[in-house]
């Protein structure tokens, strides 16, 4: 096996550089010890001094790494230059990878889980607020270490972080319109090469979430196409995974197709994740889990409620629509019902008006009743006139038609008729 040519060697006359810890695709960090403090550190070499675009982003990332100073974030120590070498010295952080400890573990469990995103949120909330979006959020670059207290995160590799200057500008690191990050972990905006903002990392933590509940990504594909196309249009399959429906509801917001929908800053996001948990699993906690959850209570506005418009079981934040649409229910409620009272007592005052007409006497009634039968048999003398009305009054082959007679002769005109027969 061929040796390392950087292990042994002496940089800036104070850091000698004793083994390989990892290497990746824009540079190797190796373990170091300080001679003069005789402190181990961690230093990454820029192994690529020819590619300019590479050398910029090992630049940018020392540079953001200074703006940065939170326990969960690793601290830069120093900066500097030797023979054509760039190298950046860090604090060394002994634990394992995240990507590593899912190797282990297929499905993490739940009150863990919980406390790994809380503690990638935590450092999240910091880079923010100092203007630094990570843009590359995944397994490999979450550092687990362990304390007096338990279980520790460090969020690594701020090589393609994306700085935004003092009047909110975006300083660009890549071309415009370039997807950069990881495929399985890249947001809609990532992907499409458009303007990026703090909720891309809230995506990336998102996906991340849902991998460690699940035990797998939430999109796979026979090509990065498909992958890029399902985080264009598919839904998270939270429940198709097993994830409980408080927990999944704030995957479904974290990865909202559009920015504006998912939580507005990466407090918000772990104040909906301590309510899911503790909607989830009331007794699960941890350590590190109860003691940064005490120092920071989430808002009282995260505590999970069902929304009544969703027919899934899907736990929902309130938020500032509810209001105003149970509101508009309720005034809907209250039309239907004054609409159904005005038809029934409509209804029931038809029978009253009839009650309310005078009632004739006997005698009235019978005298009408007899009105009625005169009326009856004088129409039924005339109908017996008329001609063509019944069928005995038809003429008859072989005998005289004596509706004439009678209407024209009378009694005379039947008597004439008598005696011409004799």
């Amino acid at each position: 096996m061929e040796r390392d040519p950087y292990i042994g060697r002496m940089l800036g006359d104070r850091y000698q550089l004793e083994s390989l810890v990892g290497r990746g695709g824009f540079g190797a960090v190796y373990r170091a010890r300080h001679v003069a403090l005789d402190r181990t550190v961690a230093v990454k070499l820029n192994l690529h001094l020819h590619k300019r675009e590479l050398t910029a982003r090992f630049e940018r990332e020392a540079r953001v790494m200074a703006r940065l100073r939170h326990p969960r974030c690793v601290t830069l120590l120093d900066y500097g230059n030797e023979d054509g070498l760039t190298y950046m010295v860090q604090e060394f952080v002994d634990g394992t990878t995240l990507a590593r400890a899912l190797g282990t573990h297929a499905r993490m469990d739940i009150a863990r889980a919980a406390s790994i995103i809380d503690g990638v949120l935590d450092a999240l909330t910091a880079a923010h607020k100092v203007g630094v979006v990570h843009r590359d959020i995944k397994p490999g670059n979450i550092m687990l270490v362990r304390d007096d207290d338990g279980e520790d995160v460090r969020v690594l590799d701020f090589g393609i972080a994306k700085v935004f200057d003092s009047e909110g500008d975006p300083t660009q690191l890549t071309a415009s319109g370039r997807a950069i990050g990881t495929p399985s972990y890249m947001s809609p905006e990532q992907i499409k090469g458009r303007e990026i903002g703090p909720a891309t990392d809230i995506y990336s933590t998102g996906v991340l979430l849902f991998h460690l509940l699940a035990g797998r990504k939430p999109f796979r594909g026979e090509s990065i196409f498909d992958v890029y196309r399902a985080h264009l249009e598919d839904r998270p399959p939270t429940r198709e995974a097993g994830i409980p429906d408080p927990l999944g509801y704030v995957i479904l917001r974290a990865m909202a197709k559009d920015p504006a929908d998912r939580f507005p800053t990466a407090t918000d996001m772990r104040g909906a994740l301590w309510s899911a948990l503790q909607a989830a699993e009331p007794t699960a906690r941890s350590a590190a889990w109860v003691r940064d959850t005490v120092e920071s209570a989430p808002p009282a506005a995260w505590v999970g409620v069902r929304d009544p418009a969703d027919s899934s079981d899907t736990w929902r934040q309130p938020s500032s629509w509810w209001p105003r649409r149970l509101a508009v229910a309720c005034i809907a409620l209250l039309s239907f019902a004054a609409l159904v009272w005005w038809g029934w007592t409509e209804q029931m005052r038809q029978p009253a008006r009839a009650r309310i007409l005078p009632i004739a006497e006997p005698s009235a009634r019978l005298d009408a009743v007899a009105d009625a039968r005169r009326r009856h048999r004088r129409s039924r003398r005339v109908r017996e006139r008329l001609p063509g009305r019944r069928r005995r009054d038809r003429p008859r082959p072989g005998r005289p038609d004596r509706r004439g007679l009678r209407g024209r002769a009378g009694r005379a005109g039947r008597l004439a008729s008598a005696r011409g027969a004799r």
